[in-house]
This record gives structure tokens, sequence and C-alpha cells, in this order.
């Protein structure tokens, strides 16, 4: 079997498995269950405040990084 014919077959099996996994997914978990774990997240998010990134205008690239400062010699 040449090569190009055997990773054509396993990207396609590799697309076959996703869709299956996609769908299987889509049946096995209700869709209230998902939206239940977004609101989760989000409630987490917000109760912790602190962490960089969570509210508006947080930016973390304005933080010096200790370990990028150069040493004095």
């Amino acid at each position: 079997m040449k090569v190009p014919l055997r990773l054509g077959l396993y990207g396609a099996g590799l697309v076959v498995v996703f869709v299956a996994a996609a769908a299987i997914g889509d049946v096995a978990v209700p869709e209230e269950t998902v939206q239940d774990w977004v609101r989760t997240v989000e409630e987490i998010r917000h109760e912790e405040p602190g962490h960089p990134g969570t509210e508006p205008g947080d930016d973390e690239s304005t933080e010096a990084d200790p370990a990028e400062e150069p040493a004095d010699h």
C-alpha cells in the first residue's frame, strides 16, 4: 500500500471517529447539562476576583516577569 493512500485512509478514519464522537456527545449529554456547566464556569469566574484576565480591562502583558529581567553582573 502506498504512503499517500495510507495517510488518506488514516485521515478519513480520524474524520469518522471525530464525527461519531460529536454525534454521540450530542445524544448522550443533554443541552441543559451543557448550559449548567457554562453557568457554573461563569459564576466561578465572577466570584474569584483578583485573577488576571477575569475582569474587564485586565491585561496580563503589563506585568513584568522577574525571570525575564536581566541580572546585574
